[in-house]
């Protein structure tokens, strides 16, 4: 079964995007895409939507099989568990330290505030040079650490969909290579990636076919 199905799925414009005319993908285990698109903003329109943060028009939305109902806040919330999205105007919330904003979740699954973070969470700050700054809230945060905290969040979820969106620009410049590796990690063990960036290097290693994205009509390239 197919993790995602979409079938005439077709997205509103919004601001400077042309939205998406009806499109018919699916996105399996081991699949591993590169978005390219001729505006930014399609491409980023086109992510929001798998990761349900826009609302389809008209057609559907299948996740393994199951018509999402965009009106069900519960479905929605789930599916947001599994789909981890980094992108470059993702947020945390500003009133929460790191530290809660990494347990967010788990706080709601457990429905217990008297949790610790787990070691691969803490594991990641240290590589990211993190560690020390998780009882500081967002804004005593630099830009860079800002952004690379929003990345851990999303990879720390039990994912079962990546969307990268502008990688290069949440991850400092001499981060990406670390960064890399994790993703690298996540393909080995099959959860599919789609991906949108500049770098071609990251690209080139990962990509396994491309999503050609011209005026809001999808294209898939072999």
């Amino acid at each position: 079964m197919n993790l995602i199905e979409l079938d005439d799925y077709t997205l509103a414009p919004a601001g400077s995007s042309h939205g998406l005319a009806p499109c018919h993908i699916s996105i399996g285990k081991n699949d591993v895409w590169a978005i390219e698109a001729d505006f930014i903003d399609d491409a980023h329109q086109f992510l929001r939507g798998l990761a349900t943060l826009d609302r389809p028009v008209s057609g559907t939305y299948r996740y393994q099989g199951q018509i999402v109902d965009f009106n069900n806040h519960q479905m929605l919330l789930e599916l947001k568990r599994k789909i981890g999205f980094i992108a470059p105007d993702t947020s945390l919330i500003s009133n929460r330290t790191l530290r809660e904003n990494l347990l967010l979740m788990r706080y709601y699954d457990e429905n217990s505030l008297n949790i610790t973070l787990d070691d691969k969470i803490y594991d990641l700050c240290r590589k990211f040079d993190l560690y020390d700054k998780l009882d500081q809230r967002p804004g005593q945060l630099l830009p860079n650490e800002f952004r690379t905290a929003i990345a851990i969040r999303e990879i720390s979820k039990p994912l079962e969909l990546l969307l990268l969106d502008r990688p290069e620009d949440v991850v400092a410049h001499d981060r990406i290579d670390l960064f890399a590796d994790l993703l690298q990690s996540i393909i080995d063990v099959g959860h599919p990636v789609v991906l949108y960036t500049s770098k071609q290097t990251l690209v080139s290693r990962f990509a396994k076919a491309t999503l050609q994205l011209k005026k809001g009509c999808l294209t898939m390239l072999n």
